[in-house]
């Protein structure tokens, strides 16, 4: 399912983060967060050195289960300007596990891909 990524997508870069500056910057970069179960986002932030070169980014979402199985949980896109050096998305998250998130061009070519560790926000 997960396929090898050749050396030239090195320069695409997937973030996770709280949130994101209107200037592109990305707050509080991690790859494990608590949060309120559907109702906080997590924001994807993706970045390349150069420009994008697509005119639409997809964000499909796989849930890593016990097994180490990808159970496709959905897919987000947005359309982009093929001159920008980034992008984001927020997604809200209702259950509580391992994510891994695959970032596809308009061309369905993996850009980049990265994990994601969702836990549950304590209430006390």
């Amino acid at each position: 399912m997960f396929a090898f990524m050749p050396c030239w997508l090195q320069a695409q870069h997937i973030s996770f983060c709280e949130k994101v500056s209107a200037d592109g910057t990305p707050f509080n970069k991690r790859s494990i967060f608590m949060v309120d179960l559907g109702n906080e986002s997590i924001s994807i932030f993706v970045e390349k050195k150069d420009s994008l070169k697509t005119t639409r980014i997809t964000y499909k979402i796989y849930f890593i289960n016990i097994e180490d199985s990808a159970i496709y949980e959905g897919e987000l896109k947005e359309k982009v300007d093929p001159a920008w050096t980034y992008c984001w998305k927020e997604i809200y998250f209702k259950e509580e596990g391992l994510y891994n998130i695959l970032v596809l061009d308009a061309k369905s070519d993996t850009i980049t891909s990265d994990f994601l560790k969702i836990r549950k926000k304590s209430c006390w």
